[in-house]
């Protein structure tokens, strides 16, 4: 069954697995990240890729926030090596609306 077709089967569960993408200053972990996609692509229906940004509200962070790979090139490489569908999760609240039209 499609993913589209158990998403609009109320009967049938869906199963979302996050990964986070990989940090750009570590050369070993797209391909570890790329790893794992294939360890769950037969358990899960969708890889959820948050998009990471700093948080201000819980005042300052005790060590910098890691470069991330961007969700969307993090989401090519994955469907360069597997059929597994992607969800890119961004946090749109911070941007204006005319932002999010892209």
């Amino acid at each position: 069954m499609s993913f589209r077709e158990k998403l609009l089967d109320p009967c049938s569960p869906v199963v979302f697995y996050e990964i986070i993408p990989p940090n750009l200053e570590d050369d070993s972990e797209l391909p570890d990240r790329l790893k794992l996609v294939g360890e769950v692509a037969g358990l899960a229906d969708l890889i959820n890729i948050p998009e990471i940004r700093e948080e201000v509200a819980r005042g300052t962070r005790n060590a910098p926030l890691r470069v991330r790979m961007e969700p969307r090139a993090f989401s090519k490489a994955i469907r360069e090596q597997y059929t597994i569908e992607t969800a890119i999760n961004r946090v749109t609240v911070h941007d204006p609306p005319d932002q999010q039209l892209c």
